[in-house]
C-alpha cells in the first residue's frame, strides 16, 4: 500500500475497514512523504484506529459505525482500499456503492483475495478481471487492483 500510494499520489483516499489502523498508517506515511493526501477511513465498529500514529491524525478522518455499503461520501476519491468482512456480499456491496464516488482513473484495491476467494469473486463481479493480482511476502497478504474508467 505504501509503495502504491507513493507511486500514484492520490489526493483523496477512502479506506473501508479501519480496524486498529495498521493499513491506515502505511497509507498516511505515504501521503506524508508525497506532501499531500487525505484519508477517510470507515468501519462498522466503534473505537477503531487505536494504532493510528498521532503524527498522521491531521490527514485522517475516522468514521466509526459507518456502513460502507450505503455511505455516500461528499467527494470523489482517487484511491479506495477495501478491507472489510472478506465475504462476497459485503465486498460486492461496498464496491457497487463506492464505485460511483471515484474519479476517472482512480484506483480500486481489495485486500486478502488470495485467502478469501469470495473477495476476488465480488471484485470481479463489480470491476471485471483485475489489472493486478498481487501476493505479498506472507500468504495472508494479497491485493487485487484495477482502475476506474477514464472519461
Amino acid at each position: 500500500l505504501y509503495v502504491l500510494v507513493r507511486k500514484v499520489k492520490p489526493k483523496k483516499i477512502i479506506e473501508c475497514g479501519t480496524w486498529i489502523g495498521t493499513s491506515t498508517n502505511h497509507i498516511a506515511l505515504a501521503c506524508e512523504k508525497n506532501g499531500f493526501g487525505d484519508i477517510v477511513t470507515v468501519d462498522m465498529d466503534v473505537a477503531v484506529g487505536k494504532a493510528i500514529k498521532p503524527e498522521f491524525r491531521h490527514r485522517i478522518k475516522i468514521l466509526e459505525e459507518t456502513d460502507a455499503t450505503v455511505w455516500e461520501p461528499d467527494f470523489k476519491a482517487d484511491f479506495i482500499f477495501e478491507d472489510t468482512f472478506h465475504d462476497y456480499r459485503v465486498t460486492q456491496a461496498v464496491w457497487a456503492n463506492l464505485k460511483r464516488f471515484m474519479n476517472p482513473g482512480a484506483y480500486a484495491i481489495s485486500h486478502d483475495w488470495n485467502v478469501c476467494p469470495e473477495v476476488l469473486s465480488a471484485f470481479i463481479d463489480v470491476w471485471g478481471e483485475p489489472e493486478i493480482k498481487w501476493v505479498g511476502p506472507t500468504p495472508h497478504y494479497g491485493l487485487v487492483i484495477t482502475r476506474s474508467a477514464e472519461h
